[in-house]
C-alpha cells in the first residue's frame, strides 16, 4: 500500500468536514501502487438512531447511480493525490426533507476505485440506495451544487422497499429495515 503524507490527510480531513482521524496504511511501501492504496476514515460523531442521523441530514433519498461516475482531486485547490469521485445518481423517492434542483444528484465521495475507502463504499453505476444526505460545501456556507453522505453513516442499499445498512462498523443504526420502519423512525418533516 501507498503512503499518502498526513499533511495533506490533515488538510482533507478539514476540507471535506468527513473525518476527525483520516490515514492511510502500508505492510509493504516500496511495493505500492494506485491500486493498493486504503484510507481509513474515523468520524467524529457517530448517530445512533436514525431519527438523529436524518436530524443531521438535508434529506433521505432513495436513488439509482447513474453511469459514468467522474474522478477529481478531493481538495479545493486540486493539489492532494487523494481523489473524490463524483456519482450522478436518480432522485427515485424523496422520503424527508429537500432537495434543490431537478431529479438528479451529484453526490461526492473520498476515494476513488484505485484508492478505497475504509467505511463507505463507492456508489455502483445502476444500484440503488437509500442515502441520507447533506450539501457539500467547501467554505460554509458556499454550496458547491455536490452532495455527501451525511457521516458516512447514511448509505443503505436499496430492494423491494427494504434497506440494508452498507458501513459494517456502525453498529448503532438498524442494519436492515423496510420502508414502512424507516418511515416511523424518521422525525417529522419541518
Amino acid at each position: 500500500m501507498r503512503r499518502v503524507p498526513v499533511a495533506i490527510l490533515a488538510g482533507l480531513a478539514f476540507v471535506t468536514g468527513c473525518a476527525s482521524n483520516v490515514r492511510a496504511t502500508s505492510d509493504h511501501p516500496e511495493h505500492a501502487t494506485a491500486a493498493q492504496t486504503h484510507i481509513d476514515v474515523s468520524q467524529p460523531t457517530s448517530y445512533s438512531t436514525i431519527k438523529e442521523l436524518a436530524a443531521h441530514s438535508s434529506a433521505v433519498v432513495e436513488v439509482t447511480a447513474l453511469p459514468d461516475p467522474s474522478e477529481t482531486p478531493a481538495d479545493q485547490a486540486g493539489t492532494t493525490n487523494i481523489p473524490a469521485t463524483i456519482t450522478q445518481v436518480s432522485v427515485d423517492r424523496l422520503l424527508w426533507g429537500s432537495v434543490e434542483g431537478d431529479n438528479t444528484l451529484a453526490i461526492r465521495q473520498i476515494g476513488s476505485p484505485k484508492v478505497e475507502v475504509s467505511n463507505e463504499p463507492l456508489l455502483s453505476p445502476g444500484t440503488k440506495y437509500l442515502v441520507f444526505v447533506s450539501p457539500f460545501e467547501f467554505t460554509p456556507g458556499t454550496p458547491t451544487g455536490q452532495w455527501i453522505i451525511t457521516n458516512d453513516e447514511g448509505l443503505y442499499s436499496s430492494a423491494d422497499s427494504s434497506y440494508t445498512l452498507l458501513d459494517t462498523d456502525d453498529l448503532g443504526l438498524p442494519g436492515s429495515m423496510t420502508s414502512a420502519q424507516l418511515l416511523s423512525l424518521l422525525p417529522p418533516d419541518s
